[in-house]
């Protein structure tokens, strides 16, 4: 008995020994080969309407969850128990035959009982609402994630997807897992390969031409921000900051007799601030003085000529306060220049034509200098005229311009006095003390009149010039006028105002620092100039780059839940009588589901940022991620590398003026004891170690962002979300519409609204500078209903006025005047809308109008009529 038992553990353990030796030839068999292909790169444009078209999607997919709405179409787990039972009843029927009487009562009291059973089934409030919660916290997980977060374009970024088609020929070695590790890394000051260096230089040197170009467009578009928001009613909040300073020091320049604009403005010299700004204060007070009178005596008259007694359209009211409210409504009109006539309670009368059949001007003002024809209202013409001038408002915009004109008439009294031979006689040299209170005479020798627009009004062409003045001088400070600038634009640019002899003032942009101009050549850009140097150190100087989501993150085998189901139902009618037998398979079907399900097959990682070099206190960061590809299980569950391709997706910020990246890839197999083992805070080194000598260096290109580089800088006026041409915008209530809005820094998480109504897709142009706000329904405004009266179509039309406004991360675009059209009138009545099928012909508010100029909103608070 003994010997049998020794001969057996002899047997068990060389087996053990066979198994082992059988186990360790698996283990420590070959690698496979890992294949990455070069990555192919989207660029933003692409990946924001890409983003913003999947998360409009998943909003919808809440709608399953919302009673009013989806909620028939909503599925959980309770209702596949439901048809199982079902199912279950329907097997243990047995076979069916002719229905008697007996059988149809049978029949009837069976479905009663069905129904008892359905009712049991169903699932409770309680459940129904953890359910849904479950499935809106998935989707809205989801939403989250793919919405772009707001870290991907801080100081200039960019965001690119890389994706690497990545073929893997399986290994021998069992439970060994594949790695791939992508570091990305730009430094041109440290590079050591001479080809990259070089391919590295010629990049930054075409980006400086390019930015020096693309600066001079956006100085242009600046000059006529500036101007706008000096003659709008709520000026630029930075611009207030810096006006005054410019002006103060620009006029004690002025009175020592000095009109040389190419030098920056000095500070005032002791004494002359204080006399400056009194000189200011004395000619804005009388300028808008004589203002007031002029304009409120013609606004008056007006009334007067349109009807016999103005008193009566408001008995209780004064002359002064009814004055007083309607240039309040203009104030509330974004500082209109004109108003309508029935604001104030007086109905137009019938629109006179003229012999040709034309409709005579509405007599609209420009906004920077007004017709003095339309300030003052023709008494032959009255009748034909929907608006009149405002009365005068003491506003902030009007100070403003007191200033610009002060500037302009100095500079020309000065400029003349200098010219004349009878003042270079009298000695008087070019820095000597001038006579304040005598300049203050000459200055307000000139408002006489202002029906005359020279008098009281600054022409567009003389702000424009003041704008290129008081941008090149601030442009540093623009960014944020508190801070101190250590580079200035001057240190890579020079700026000239060009055309103030003819009054049309341009900015011209040189690409290079003023002390360069006299040697200035193709050949001094070539051999890497020390502007450049300055150029590329500045805009790396504090970079980050990072990969903030790398997919797939974690992909599975996936077994849809009507395949789970199909195959439990046909188990369940194979089913005959062995319970015990079957319920243990379907328990072991079930594990072996959640355990598929649960292992990941490729799952992708982020590393941290790892510096590489240190330029002024401030690293250049390379990025690093990678992806870990599992074995597939087996049936004995043991997992398996198998031959495949993956899609592998990075999705990247890096600086928007990077124009080559080096692209570095590493390899490599680990056992899942390696994978345990590595550090918390992973790197490509660590994970792949021959990513520091990896010679598969790839060069990728990417398309720059060349206007993030003034963004990066410090030196684009125009931070917010701007339109380049605000049109009138018409919308035809009831039917679906479209908005094409052109401008800049319109697309960081843009909502759109018409009136009060979102857009419900908004889609990004391919350039950036533009937005198309789409409507599938237009709804119906509040708001007056108008009838326009128009020569272009055959019948008049019914119109709401109100306004688009574009809504981003950083700010609100100035609004744009929308037209809501109403449908056509049929028998009287005006047709139901066919979007929510309300009934628009309701009685409602309408006053009869004439076509108005392009722009010309409506806004509350008029007057009582």
């Amino acid at each position: 008995m003994l010997i049998l038992i020794a001969v057996v553990a002899a047997g068990s353990i060389e087996a053990y020994r066979h198994r082992l030796k059988l186990t360790s030839l698996l283990e420590n068999g070959k690698d496979g080969k890992i294949i990455v292909n070069s990555p192919t790169v989207y660029t933003r444009q692409r990946l924001v309407n890409d983003r913003l078209d999947q998360a409009r999607w998943l909003r919808k997919q809440l709608d399953y969850t919302e009673l009013d709405k989806r909620e028939s179409e909503f599925r959980s787990i309770d209702a596949i128990h439901k048809v199982a039972s079902e199912q279950r009843a329907t097997i243990s029927g047995g076979v069916s035959r002719s229905p008697s009487t007996d059988d149809v009562s049978k029949k009837e009291d069976a479905n009663s009982k069905k129904d008892q059973a359905d009712i049991a089934v169903e699932s409770t409030t309680m459940s129904q609402f953890r359910a849904k919660n479950a499935y809106r916290e998935e989707v809205r997980s989801e939403i989250t994630q793919t919405e772009l977060d707001d870290r991907h374009d801080i100081k200039g970024n960019t965001i690119f997807r890389l994706t690497f088609d990545t073929s893997i020929v399986a290994s021998t070695k069992r439970g060994s897992v594949a790695a791939i590790v992508v570091r990305l890394s730009h430094d041109p000051e440290h590079e050591q390969a001479t080809w990259i260096k070089n391919l590295y230089e010629k990049d930054y040197q075409d980006l400086f031409e390019e930015w020096a170009t693309k600066f001079q467009d956006n100085i242009s578009s600046s000059m006529e921000k500036v101007a706008q928001s000096i003659d709008s009613a709520f000026p630029d909040q930075r611009l207030r900051l810096l006006f005054n300073d410019f002006l103060l020091r620009r006029v004690c320049q002025f009175a020592r007799g000095d009109v040389d604009l190419r030098k920056g403005p000095l500070p005032c010299r002791a004494g002359d601030r204080e006399k400056a700004e009194e000189l200011l204060a004395s000619y804005t007070a009388r300028r808008l003085a004589l203002l007031r009178d002029t304009k409120d005596k013609i606004f008056w008259e007006s009334l007067t000529n349109l009807r016999d007694n103005p008193s009566l359209i408001f008995p209780n009211v004064s002359r002064e306060s009814f004055i007083a409210s309607a240039a309040n409504i203009c104030v509330n009109s974004n500082g209109a220049n004109s108003i309508e006539i029935w604001r104030l309670g007086i109905k137009p009368a019938q629109q006179m034509q003229t012999a040709g059949g034309s409709q005579q001007s509405s007599g609209a003002q420009d906004a920077s200098s007004p017709n003095p024809s339309g300030v003052s209202l023709n008494s032959g013409s009255n009748l034909s005229l929907t608006q009149i001038g405002c009365p005068f408002s003491d506003s902030l915009r009007e100070r403003l311009v007191s200033g610009v004109m002060l500037y302009e008439k100095l500079f020309a009294i000065v400029s003349l006095k200098k010219q004349d031979k009878q003042d270079e006689q009298s000695g008087q040299k070019q820095g000597e003390q001038t006579d304040y209170g005598n300049l203050a005479r000459l200055v307000a020798g000139d408002l006489l009149d202002c029906n005359v627009i020279e008098d009281c009004f600054v022409t567009p062409r003389r702000l424009r010039c003041f704008s290129a003045d008081f941008l090149k001088s601030k442009l540093d400070e623009f960014a944020n006028p508190s801070a101190r600038r250590l580079r200035r634009i001057g240190s890579f640019l020079t700026l000239r105002v060009v055309g103030r002899e003819t009054v049309d003032c341009n900015l011209a942009v040189s690409p290079f620092p003023k002390e360069f101009e006299a040697e200035a050549s193709p050949a001094l850009l070539a051999s890497n100039p020390p502007y450049l140097q300055a150029f590329v150190e500045a805009l790396n100087e504090g970079t980050d780059a990072f990969a903030y989501s790398v997919t797939p993150k974690n992909l599975s085998e996936n077994i849809s839940t009507s395949a789970e189901t199909r195959d439990a139902y046909e188990l369940l009618m194979r089913a005959e009588g062995k319970g015990v037998d079957f319920a243990n398979f379907l328990n072991k079907r079930s594990r072996d589901y959640r355990a598929i399900v649960s292992h990941p097959i490729v799952v992708g990682f982020g590393a941290s940022d790892y510096s590489s070099a240190t330029t002024r206190g401030s690293s250049i960061r390379d990025v690093d991620f990678g992806w870990i590809v599992a074995g597939r299980m087996t049936e004995d569950d043991t997992f398996e590398q198998i031959d495949g391709q993956y899609p592998l997706s990075a999705f990247i910020s890096v600086p928007g003026w990077w124009q080559t990246v080096k692209v570095s890839i590493a390899t490599c197999w680990l056992s899942r004891s390696d994978v345990s083992e590595l550090a918390p805070i992973l790197s490509a080194k660590n994970i792949c170690p021959g990513i520091e000598a990896a010679n598969d260096n790839i060069p990728v290109r990417l398309p720059a962002a060349v206007p993030e580089i003034s963004h990066k800088l410090g030196f684009d006026v125009v931070r917010q979300p701007s339109i380049f041409n605000p049109k009138q915008q018409e919308l035809i209530v009831g039917q679906a519409g479209a908005l094409l809005i052109e401008g800049q820094r319109l697309w960081r998480s843009t909502e759109v609204t018409a009136g009060a109504q979102r857009a419900d897709k908004i889609t990004i142009l391919p350039n950036m500078e533009g937005i198309l706000a789409e409507f599938e329904c237009v709804l119906p405004p509040s708001g007056d209903r108008e009838v326009l009266t128009r020569q272009s179509v055959d019948a008049d039309q019914t119109v709401t006025n109100d306004l688009v406004r574009v809504w981003t991360s950083e700010g609100v675009a100035e609004p744009l005047p929308v037209r809501f059209i109403w449908p056509t009138k049929v028998a009287g009545k005006h047709q139901k809308v066919a979007c929510d099928q309300r009934s628009s012909d309701q009685p409602s508010k309408s006053k009869s109008k004439t076509d108005l100029p392009s722009g010309a909103g409506v806004a509350p608070g008029a007057p009582p009529s």
